[in-house]
């Protein structure tokens, strides 16, 4: 599926997001919450959350593991954008801020060219590789992510798929858009 954006928009909104993010008054209570902003936030190792859970979840439901994490993904991504959208905004604004949380989540700097989502480093892959080692696509979570905030964003039912991943050998993760 192709779509027409204006990438370099979004790529400057992603940036400028990420910094507003970098910026934000973070602390921990002695609740053990961790606020960023006025919100509780809950952070995770990359070394042992989502890869582990994975791990786990192919051990106990063998390959439907993934597709689990993909439609808690999915689920995740709906509920970010009902979170977040500004009514009104530009597509490539709502995009650009969304992908500037996520690299502000570890994802690094994501791009979208209308046809594919580039994420050259998933720490999900990278921790896979470097404690697992089995050579497999592994960002379930993340696509679910993609399609469930694009789902909504563009009101219809969107599918996205990961066609390549670091974790399976490749230089950088990659995800297509189905309808």
């Amino acid at each position: 599926m192709v779509m027409e954006f204006d990438t370099k928009k979004i790529e400057k909104i992603r940036d400028g997001e990420f910094k507003r993010l970098v910026g934000l008054k973070a602390h921990g209570d002695t609740n053990g919450n961790f606020i960023v902003n006025g919100k509780r936030l809950v952070l995770m190792g990359a070394d042992y959350f989502m890869a582990e859970v994975l791990k786990i979840l192919k051990e106990y439901v063998g390959p439907t593991g993934g597709g689990i994490l993909y439609n808690i993904g999915v689920e995740a991504g709906k509920e970010y954008f009902k979170a977040h959208h500004v009514e009104g905004e530009s597509v490539e604004d709502t995009i650009g801020k969304f992908f500037g949380f996520l690299m502000y989540s570890g994802y690094s700097k994501i791009t979208f060219d209308g046809e594919k989502i580039i994420v050259p480093s998933s720490p999900t892959a990278d921790m896979w590789s470097k404690n697992i080692g089995e050579k497999t696509k592994t960002c379930y979570y993340l696509s679910g992510l993609f399609a469930g905030f694009l789902s909504e964003l563009f009101k219809k039912q969107l599918d996205v798929r990961e066609v390549k991943c670091m974790a399976a050998g490749h230089d950088r993760c990659e995800f297509e858009i189905f309808e």
